[in-house]
Parts: structure tokens; C-alpha cells; sequence
């Protein structure tokens, strides 16, 4: 995964993971694609290949665990 993903790769979105045991949210996921991705998906209903796809994940107070 490239260093600059934030500023050169597109985001996609974020979105909580709720906890099973507990009130609330357990991680949050944050995704990115490389560049171009989005408006491909847009325009053919599909990601090219070769499309990469990057989601950084937190669990609730710790630091974010990156999975390519």
C-alpha cells in the first residue's frame, strides 16, 4: 500500500461496527480504492481488474490495524 493512500487513493466511505455484547460500536472501518475505481464502478457496475481496495480498521481506543 502506497504511504500517500490518503491523498492519492479515493475514499469510499466509513462505517461503525456495532459490538454484540454491548451498547455501541466495537470498530470502525474507514475504505479506500485506488485511484480511478470509483468512476469505473460507476460507469460498468463492476471494479475493473487490478482495482486495489484499502480498509483501515480501529477497534474502539486503540490505534487503526491496516488491511490491504
Amino acid at each position: 500500500m502506497p504511504t500517500d493512500y490518503r491523498d492519492t487513493y479515493q475514499y469510499l466511505g466509513t462505517w461503525a461496527v456495532a459490538d454484540e455484547k454491548v451498547a455501541g460500536s466495537k470498530e470502525m472501518h474507514i475504505v479506500y480504492a485506488s485511484p480511478g475505481a470509483a468512476a469505473g464502478h460507476r460507469a460498468n457496475g463492476k471494479f475493473a481488474d487490478g482495482t486495489r481496495m484499502y480498509l483501515a480498521a480501529s477497534d474502539a481506543g486503540q490505534r487503526a490495524k491496516h488491511v490491504a
